[in-house]
């Protein structure tokens, strides 16, 4: 009796142990997973956009949004682009607040800058707004 209450004791203890030292190695695999996935963004931020079109440019924005953007790029202002789309003003300047939100940006010029720097804009959109101004 004894020595199976011992034999039990040792195999809860080793039990326990192992529990232990998997959730340790489970947080220390999660550790540098992280470390790794920072470092790769630092080197490469472009490298880790998520693309979904098939121009390969990255798919942040909604369908909406988009339309936004390149009304925005075409010279129109919030109400001419409300009445493009039927939508309110308000609505209009919602999709440009998410847009700011989206990019981390400090305000809706920025937004233009970060989606021509991350190729988010299809190239023949801003050869067409370059084409018209001239």
């Amino acid at each position: 009796m004894e020595n199976e209450t011992a034999f039990k004791i040792v195999f809860w203890a080793s039990t326990a142990m192992m529990f232990v030292f998997s959730v340790g190695i489970l947080l220390l695999l999660q550790q540098i997973y992280h470390i790794t996935l920072h470092k790769i963004q630092d080197e490469h931020p472009d490298d880790l956009t998520v693309t979904d079109k098939q121009d390969g440019s990255p798919d942040i924005f909604s369908e909406r949004e988009m339309k936004v953007l390149l009304l925005v790029l075409e010279g129109y202002c919030s109400a001419d682009i409300a009445g493009k789309l039927d939508i309110s003003i308000k609505t209009v300047d919602y999709y440009k607040k998410k847009m700011v939100d989206k990019t981390g940006s400090k305000n809706f010029m920025t937004v233009i800058r970060y989606a021509i720097d991350h190729r988010i804009l299809p190239p023949k959109e801003l050869k067409k707004q370059t084409n018209s101004k001239n």
